[in-house]
């Protein structure tokens, strides 16, 4: 009964100044000091309230060797309906969370739900869940998940799967996903669904691997946006870019209708912590059946994105028009200077327009908006199917960032491939543009004057004109 949770009023602040104070004392499902009551007492409350914890470091719930305990839930939690509740679980020394919220049966659907306004999660454990996190309805914005591990065993290292990680759908719009471990999870680290969730941020996360960013234990899919607009993965300030790396398929999957002025920038895809070394995805970044109008990188340093390691590709691009993938190293490591690679994997393209891709845009006439597309074991860029009027601008492809082509970054095998030319109808770049791109048999890539590389190829007559290859692996 909420009678039996003790509210208590912080004694620096009068009553209506602050938040209240519900702790958890016990680690049973229901009934007096659960976490359970303590979420029924603080929608009771209907205002600010605060749920800490005060746990016994004893008895059957509390491993000693973790320094954990573990709340095993037979039902869901009660929903967070009132708004501004924060649930605060313990960190450790190591900034990990000491409270596992873990499921005691198959088939639970979530552990935590929250729709309403402007709470905060922070420092749990969440695992054996169908959900671990969902965040539901137009109400379910400006809410905060920070420092939890959701998929993943508090130490950080194994994982503890939920079929989906973290849950926005149905309108959820503006919240943050912020310095969270989301890997392990059977299906989904996070999805985020529906053409009013827009606006939410997933930061500083590591999705697909251990806490420390340095070992592989893989969602199925990091991060997908089905239908959702305008959200942003990673970003530009410090520590605020994500580690999407070690998922089994795909690192990030942006597809379907409405998908559109979503921002990828400032993330490591297929590389760990350092920015260096192979911690691969499948596939590291896929758009894909009408997302159309998204962004990868930008034209600073803090937006690019490092897009390595990756087994077969960096960034594929399938039936989905006006992308555009600004000044990311794709194929190299964070200084772009040397291939991502390890004893068996190497990226294999770099990038891949397919299947009526169009009006996709590759670099930018600025030197800020040109991609490092190296290292990688087959294409850096290639063109399949009856993808059209798409354009490579500006990029260095088969060269490390100084535009030298160091032996240490590994040129690619080919430079760029298109389609053979009963495939692309009405998309020809003249057999001049072929020549400077193909040529050199070492890197198929030949490197043009300054005078070739700002000239648009315009093809032969009664051949399209809209694949642009402006100044394509310039040295300059």
């Amino acid at each position: 009964m909420v009678t039996a949770v003790a509210v208590v009023v912080s004694p620096l602040l009068a009553a209506g100044e602050g938040p209240s104070t519900i702790t958890v004392t016990s680690t049973e499902v229901s009934g007096p000091g659960s976490l359970s009551e303590a979420i029924i007492g603080a929608n009771k409350a209907g205002g600010p309230v605060a749920i800490r914890f005060q746990l016994a470091e004893s008895g059957p719930a509390y491993d000693a060797k973790s320094a954990s305990w573990t709340l095993r839930l037979s039902e869901p939690l009660p929903l967070l309906s009132a708004g501004t509740i924060t649930i605060e679980g313990p960190l450790g020394s190591n900034g990990r969370p000491r409270v596992l919220l873990r499921a005691a049966r198959e088939g639970i659907e979530y552990g935590l739900c929250i729709i309403s306004l402007g709470n905060s999660i922070k420092g749990l454990s969440i695992g054996g869940f169908k959900h671990g996190i969902v965040l539901y309805g137009p109400a379910a914005t400006r809410n905060r998940i920070q420092d939890c591990h959701v998929g993943i065993l508090p130490s950080g290292d194994a994982a503890v799967a939920n079929e989906t990680g973290v849950v926005m759908s149905e309108k959820a719009s503006e919240n943050t996903i912020s310095d969270c471990s989301i890997s392990g999870n059977l299906s989904l680290g996070v999805y985020i669904g529906g053409k009013t969730s827009v606006a939410n941020a997933i930061q500083g996360c590591r999705i697909g691997c251990d806490a420390s960013g340095t070992k592989r234990v893989p969602d199925t899919i990091g991060v997908m946006l089905a239908g959702a607009s305008k959200n942003r993965i990673g970003s530009v300030g410090s520590g605020e870019g994500n580690i999407i790396s070690g998922n089994e398929d795909i690192g990030v999957l942006m597809v379907g209708k409405w998908t559109t002025g979503n921002l990828v920038q400032g993330n490591l895809i297929g590389v760990d912590t350092t920015g260096s070394h192979c911690l691969h995805n499948d596939k590291g970044v896929v758009i894909k059946s009408l997302a159309n109008e998204n962004t990868l990188g930008g034209s600073t340093d803090g937006e690019r994105n490092v897009i390595s390691g990756n087994v077969e590709i960096g960034i594929y691009i399938e039936a989905a028009d006006g992308n555009r993938i600004l000044g990311n190293l794709i194929g190299t490591n964070i200084t772009g200077t040397r291939a991502v690679r390890s004893s068996d994997i190497v990226q294999g393209n770099g990038v891949e327009f397919n299947t009526v891709a169009k009006n996709n845009v590759l670099g930018g006439l600025s030197p800020r908006e040109r991609n490092v597309v190296s290292g990688n074991k087959v294409y850096g860029v290639v063109y399949y199917g009856y993808c059209e009027q798409n354009s490579t601008l500006g990029n260095y492809i088969g060269v490390d960032l100084r535009r030298q082509a160091a032996a240490q970054c590994h040129r690619d095998l080919r430079g760029l491939r298109l389609p053979p030319q009963r495939h692309r109808p009405e998309c020809d770049f003249g057999q001049c543009q072929l020549r400077h791109v193909l040529r050199d048999p070492r890197n198929r890539i030949q490197h043009p004057s300054r005078q070739q590389d700002r000239h648009q190829h315009r093809g032969r007559p009664g051949h399209c004109q809209r694949h642009r290859h402006g100044d394509l692996d310039r040295r300059i």
